[in-house]
């Protein structure tokens, strides 16, 4: 019965793959696939219970996919074979009583018979043929995997996960996520506040016929890097039609009945018809009878699940039609493995955990190793630590090789950092609803809470936190009666009252908030940071002068930095937290955070991670069609935002300045925030870019990423890992 549960959990899966005002100019929505590469990542989480002969079964998912999707110019039949490979997946949870665990970028991580089905689906080739109008016609290259292991699955968890993929990762699965996708979009150009409905039937492998009823609506139009990008948020309702019957390990299972409503909000850039991002939230009912042995027993399962998927383009240029089709895969038949079968298959010792581009075990880090591919420097993981926790794992020393990849924020497009590869991003843009928080004083502005992480657990991290208006009616005399009625602890007007403290009393807060598990918490280093209340203080110069004109005292700012030393999870961590503080409380009763930001990494670690951090930290880069854009819906006050945005990428050269005139002595075993700065000269815009001075050898792409390195005569143009991507040197400004 394990089988038949995890294969009902499968029909889950499978199930669950797949704001202005009305009026206003209307606009084609379209879904497109435009020539080019792009990596498409799918983030899910799910929980539940199976029940079955009285007997509740709880399971839980989490996981992570990352595909590569090549899609080529059109053929003679103008026609595209888009070409899809599994290039990363991390999956851990709960089933059957059983917890399982597969992430192929750390070996040794995988429960016994996870790569059963894995190991397989990572070296397989998904072709997706697209007609003339980017709609699908059909999928290959799944269902003969499974079909070439039925003859090897013996144990009853290789049954049951093979069952799971007949499903989750079939022909017909993955073709369904497509047709969801297109069901969504309007047939018609549509306006903002503009609704439709749309119904599809799909008919699934081991599922039967489902039908899909949705109600759209486009919410809004935001700004995106080519133009507007399209909104459009669903309500679906999945119904079971025609139900199949099936057999596994000696059970024949019938679904009765399939019941799913989905709220799902997608995202799709109008001038290119890209999808740009597709969150969902599902909640999952299924009914089966099984059978065995002529007994019959009704099945049940309950689940919700939340997802999110988006494709961004990588920068290489489009494989040609011809190359997708008859290519074989990268060292195949060749008499040397390459990529993911070399790592595994043909690694020394030494390099045992070494993966490819895709797949880097050592998650973007510079590592260190003897050359395996010409003279390049073999991807080595770090050696192996007495904890199995990731931030045990010790970052390897220079000489080495430290790929970042630009990415953008997820939500709006608005910036881009350089994150190492393999690492995690969180969070973004956001905006808080007036009518939901009880007022307007946080809901002017949008907000950032974004990370760049080495691990779901953040044991290395960097964080920009948003800022929040708080209410203090201590420093004016004419908000007597507003404080009696709104004391500390209530919320006025969206904001909630609270006596302004120190910065260190303000940065300690936040940090027991976000680390209520820390032990043994030391502030090591208090650092004033003069330089950054002075630039807070240029920025209010406007706002500043118009209050002087009304009689009221200007706006003022104190800023600083912690460094804290604590132990977490049992393993010892050094963070530095750095905040400005702005004090309006005698014209307005409000004061506010700025520029809050935080990096942590293990303490022992912490020169060695030091320059990874500094290089994301430096990297942020605003969109400047995002930019226009917000200044556009904001009037005036999106021209102050718009100064804003533009010192929050020039603030970290602002502290550098300021640094050397002051002199300020910052421990630099201490303070990972300030690091040693180069300026170099991008071969491809000719600007001057501000960024580490680590590493001897510093390769950008015309599309933003970078790759240090510490050896002689390297070349990633001549890595057959890295020449997807034309890489130039970035000289050192002369000077």
């Amino acid at each position: 019965m394990k089988a038949m549960k995890k294969w009902l959990y499968a029909t889950l899966v499978l199930c669950a793959a797949g704001a202005a005002d009305a009026g206003g100019e209307k606009v084609k929505v379209r879904l497109a696939f435009p020539p080019g590469d792009y990596l498409m990542t799918t983030v899910s989480q799910s929980q539940g219970s199976t029940e079955a002969d009285g007997e509740k079964s709880p399971s839980k998912d989490d996981s992570r996919e990352v595909w590569r999707v090549q899609v080529p110019e059109p053929n003679d039949q103008d026609e595209k074979k888009v070409l899809i490979r599994l290039v990363e997946a991390r999956t851990e949870g709960l089933e059957s009583g059983q917890q399982y665990r597969f992430d192929s970028t750390r070996q040794g991580q995988q429960t016994s018979g996870m790569e059963f089905a894995y190991a397989p689906l990572m070296k397989a080739e998904v072709l997706v043929t697209l007609d003339a109008d980017d709609t699908v016609v059909e999928v290959s290259g799944l269902d003969k995997l499974w079909t070439d292991l039925d003859t090897k699955a013996h144990t009853p968890m290789q049954q049951g996960l093979l069952a799971e993929m007949r499903i989750a990762k079939s022909d017909k699965g993955f073709e369904s996520n497509f047709r969801r996708l297109e069901a969504l979009m309007p047939k018609a150009a549509v306006a903002v506040g503009d609704a439709w409905k749309a119904g599809v039937r799909m008919d699934l492998p081991l599922v039967g016929e489902l039908k899909v009823r949705y109600d759209c609506k486009l919410v809004a139009l935001e700004p995106g890097s080519q133009g507007d990008v399209a909104v459009i948020e669903a309500n679906s309702t999945y119904s079971l039609s025609k139900p199949k019957t099936i057999e596994t390990q000696g059970v024949a299972v019938t679904l009765r009945n399939i019941e799913m409503a989905e709220k799902a909000r997608v995202k799709v850039d109008v001038q290119t018809g890209i999808f740009v991002s597709d969150e969902s939230t599902r909640n999952v009912s299924v009914q089966g009878i099984a059978t065995q042995a002529d007994q019959q027993q009704e099945v049940s399962n309950q689940n919700s699940s939340h997802t999110t998927t988006t494709l961004t383009p990588t920068g290489a240029q489009p494989p040609r039609d011809s190359a997708v089709q008859a290519a074989p895969r990268a060292g195949a038949d060749t008499g040397r493995p390459s990529g993911r079968a070399q790592s595994q298959e043909a690694a020394t010792p030494a390099a045992a955990q070494a993966t490819d581009q895709t797949g880097d075990s050592t998650q973007g880090l510079p590592v260190q190793g003897e050359a395996d591919n010409g003279d390049r420097p073999a991807l080595t993981a770090p050696p192996p630590a007495a904890s199995s926790r990731p931030s045990s794992a010790q970052p390897p020393a220079a000489p080495g090789l430290l790929v970042m990849r630009r990415q953008a924020e997820p939500r709006q497009n608005a910036f881009s950092v350089l994150v190492p590869q393999g690492w995690l991003i969180e969070g973004g843009l956001f905006s808080v609803d007036p009518t939901q928080a009880g007022g307007a004083l946080n809901a002017i502005e949008t907000k950032c809470d974004f990370s760049v992480k080495r691990d779901t657990a953040g044991t290395v991290m960097v964080r920009w936190a948003p800022s929040y208006n708080f209410v203090d009616w201590s420093r004016a005399a004419e908000f007597a009666s507003l404080a009696q009625l709104f004391p500390p602890g209530r919320t006025y007007n969206g904001a909630l009252v609270k006596p302004m403290p120190t910065v260190e009393q303000y940065l300690m807060e936040g940090f027991k908030l976000v680390r209520p598990k820390a032990t043994d918490v030391r502030v090591i280093e208090r650092i004033d940071l003069p330089m950054v209340a002075d630039l807070c203080a240029k920025l209010s110069q406007g706002v500043n002068a118009q209050m002087a004109q009304l009689g009221k005292p200007p706006m003022t700012f104190t800023a600083g930095a912690l460094v804290i030393e604590y132990t977490e999870g049992g393993n010892r961590y050094r963070e530095a937290a750095l905040t400005a503080l702005g004090d309006w409380r005698a014209a307005a009763g409000i004061w506010s955070n700025q520029f809050t930001f935080h990096m942590r990494a293990p303490a022992a670690q912490e020169t060695q991670w030091k320059p990874v951090l500094d290089i994301v930290r430096q990297s942020l880069k605003f969109n400047p069609q995002w930019v226009a854009a917000y200044v556009r819906a904001a009037g005036e006050r999106g021209q102050a935002a718009a100064a804003l945005f533009r010192s929050l990428e020039r603030i970290d050269q602002e502290i550098f300045a300021h640094r050397s005139a002051m002199q300020e002595r910052i421990s630099e075993d201490n303070y990972l925030l300030l690091t040693g700065q180069e300026k170099y000269v991008n071969p491809y815009t000719r600007e001057v870019e501000q960024d580490s001075s680590d590493y001897r050898f510093r390769w950008t792409t015309p599309g933003g990423d970078r790759l240090y390195s510490q050896q002689d005569g390297f070349d990633p143009n001549r890595d057959a890992q890295l020449n997807q991507l034309e890489w130039k040197l970035t000289p050192v400004e002369q000077r």
